[in-house]
């Protein structure tokens, strides 16, 4: 009736209507579980209708004390306002959080073990009304009627109702494997494979390196061996007369004339110093923490220059001859 024939509400309007409406909602629910009118319903009904409201863990710390909210010794069921207060704190975990924040501040020391007195936690917050923190008190000490109890206690109420925030999906995945930094497990196969794909990918890496880079190596190489066929006088000047005259006489081939030994040296000279160097890391390489020595670093980099130096010495002087 309040929204007939308005075209608009404000925001806080909205919300003070959905809370309203989710009022009349648990108080339904309620009187429909307390068929006999009595003001108090059983524990598992308590706990099912608290689901339809607020997040609950059925396995968890305060479903499991549900039951201590009872209005009597001789019973075990939970009255009206017991159960409004329950749903309040569960709604809201944020708010509990802050509220033994503000009562541990007034503590000499704030370790779990601390007690705290219940008159003692109500005069240090009014983030909490007194009927939530006697159902705060109960559900941390475990049994009805609580005066006091310890911070760990209340923070283990505290972390219970924020893990029942959590969706179901979220609570159901199995917890992630510590993060391992210890080799794969390969078999003799498994591990030729594997180094035959570092070979390879190192290859074609070095082949690329070695075209881009060709032509600067080329024109090194002619101002090195350059001879001066008239006294006083060099075939190039510099560089980049070099490069021009290269271009002039033999086109853009003749920039990468050599180049075949080149690719046939470099390409297998990256792969193996990658290789090597990959192969020799990975086992001086510590299991657990995943680092390595830089002594170790040092070896590992020697090993891999030496193994391509011994294969790539024999082409790389074909290709200084061509050049």
């Amino acid at each position: 009736n309040y929204v007939k024939g308005k075209t608009q509400v404000s925001y806080a309007e909205f919300a003070q209507l959905v809370e309203s409406a989710r009022a009349d909602r648990i108080r339904s629910a309620f009187a429909a579980a307390d068929a006999s009118a009595s003001g108090s319903i059983r524990p598992d009904q308590a706990s099912a209708i608290a689901r339809e409201f607020a997040p609950l863990d059925p396995a968890g710390v305060v479903a499991s004390r549900i039951s201590l909210l009872s209005q009597s010794p001789d019973s075990d069921a939970v009255g009206y306002p017991a159960f409004l207060a329950l749903i309040s704190l569960l709604s809201d975990p944020s708010r509990i959080r802050r509220a033994v924040d503000e009562a541990a501040g007034h503590l000499s020391t704030k370790s779990d073990a601390a007690h705290i007195a219940l008159p003692e936690f109500a005069s240090a917050t009014s983030l909490l009304t007194p009927l939530e923190i006697d159902v705060l008190f109960t559900l941390a000490a475990g049994h009805a009627a609580a005066d006091s109890t310890t911070l760990g206690s209340i923070n283990e109420v505290v972390q219970s109702c924020y893990e029942s925030l959590a969706p179901e999906s979220v609570k159901q995945q199995p917890a992630k494997a510590t993060a391992s930094h210890a080799r794969p497990s390969r078999t003799v196969t498994q591990e030729l494979l594997f180094q035959a794909y570092n070979f390879a990918v190192g290859a074609v890496a070095g082949g690329i390196g070695a075209a881009v880079v060709y032509p600067i190596d080329l024109v090194k190489t002619r101002m090195q061996n350059q001879r001066a066929a008239v006294v006083g006088e060099m075939m190039y000047k510099n560089s980049m007369d070099c490069f021009r005259k290269v271009i002039r006489n033999e086109g853009i081939v003749g920039l990468y004339r050599g180049l075949g030994p080149q690719l046939v040296g470099v390409a297998p000279e990256k792969a193996i110093k990658l290789t090597v160097n990959d192969f020799v890391r990975a086992r001086l390489t510590d299991r657990d923490t995943g680092k390595i020595a830089f002594a170790s670093e040092l070896f590992a980099g020697a090993m891999a220059g030496g193994s391509q130096v011994v294969f790539t010495n024999p082409l790389e002087i074909v290709k200084i001859r061509l050049q």
